[in-house]
């Protein structure tokens, strides 16, 4: 490398045919060698070297040019690389520093972790009661430090029954209980899929450091995974669940409702009883009647209902409140379904 008063020249080698400060490299994750030609004699502060990637970096990386020593590799002044800071095949900028070498990077706006794009979760048709199939067109996956990994084109099974990348992230298959679902990968881009009862914090498999949540299956009591349907953030079931029968509360009561602890929106039906004539009932966010609207129909006294779609925030996880109106109206009870929900 030739330098003129501490600076670079024309930028081309002697004959005009080669970028002087451009080498691939030939070393290996987070070790990266160059062999620039001409030979670097020094390293100049100041000086910018560009290089293709070989392997992406796992964590803290270095670089020796030339055989003139190995220099730590920093970002944002005295920052160790992260994972994923350097990708396989890109080319990248350094500068040395006059202590190490900093990388040159164009900022990065973060990507929301579990956004997707085109995402669908169904039970899988051959063995609906074990395996869901997950794809997408797009999703975020992050790792602890916030780095993104975008997926693309994803389509993968998870088994209930197994173990490990691909199943159950610990123990072993439980009746009645939620199992969250997260796409995971390694920095290399190898990805998989684990059922985790956790919503927060699941095993990750040995090397997988990458997550995105998308969603959550229920094991019903016969150790079947329930029938349903889910495309980006809404899900039905194939079955509506019986919440509430007969209900007669005239003031707002607590209710469970069988969605995972995530859902933030449940969607069911409300089937209002009336001793022919008109019922009144609601269903609300909180015991103050929060979010709440009157439902009302006419009923005959054949025991026949009324029956009304319902939709509501949840605040409480896993939890709504109801009443019935009997003054004025004719309500005699109240049954309640969930028919799905939104994270």
């Amino acid at each position: 490398m030739n330098k003129v008063n501490n600076h670079y020249h024309t930028g081309r080698d002697i004959d005009g045919e080669g970028a002087l400060a451009y080498a691939a490299d030939t070393g290996e994750a987070n070790a990266y060698v160059l062999t620039l030609s001409p030979a670097l004699d020094a390293y100049i502060p100041g000086m910018p070297v560009c290089f293709k990637v070989g392997n992406a970096n796992t964590g803290a990386s270095t670089i020796d040019i030339n055989g003139l020593g190995v220099k730590a590799i920093k970002k944002n002044g005295n920052e160790d690389l992260a994972v994923g800071d350097i990708l396989a095949g890109q080319i990248v900028t350094v500068i040395y520093d006059g202590t190490n070498f900093q990388l040159m990077a164009a900022p990065r706006v973060l990507a929301l972790r579990d956004a997707s794009r085109g995402l669908i979760v169904k039970n899988n048709t051959s063995n609906p009661n074990h395996q869901v199939d997950i794809s997408a067109d797009e999703i975020i996956l992050q790792d602890a430090s916030g780095n993104p990994m975008r997926v693309l084109n994803l389509s993968m099974t998870a088994d209930i029954t197994v173990s490990g990348a691909g199943g159950l992230d610990t123990g072993s298959e439980a009746a009645s209980t939620w199992y969250h679902l997260w796409i995971t990968a390694k920095a290399d881009g190898t990805k998989s899929v684990i059922f985790s009862t956790s919503a927060t914090a699941p095993t990750l498999p040995t090397g997988y450091t990458y997550k995105a949540y998308i969603g959550a299956w229920y094991n019903g009591t016969d150790g079947h995974l329930k029938a349903a349907y889910q495309r980006g953030t809404r899900v039905v079931l194939a079955e509506l669940r019986t919440e509430v029968t007969g209900g007669t509360a005239t003031s707002y009561t607590s209710f469970a409702i069988l969605v995972p602890s995530t859902a933030r929106i449940w969607h069911g039906h409300v089937a209002v009883y009336a001793n022919n004539g008109i019922g009144c009932a609601f269903v609300a966010t909180d015991g103050s009647g929060l979010g709440s609207a009157p439902l009302t129909g006419y009923d005959t006294s054949d025991g026949t209902a009324f029956q009304v779609a319902n939709h509501c925030v949840i605040q409480t996880a896993q939890t709504l409140y109801y009443r019935i109106q009997t003054s004025g109206y004719a309500t005699t009870g109240v049954n309640i379904y969930t028919g799905g929900w939104d994270y």
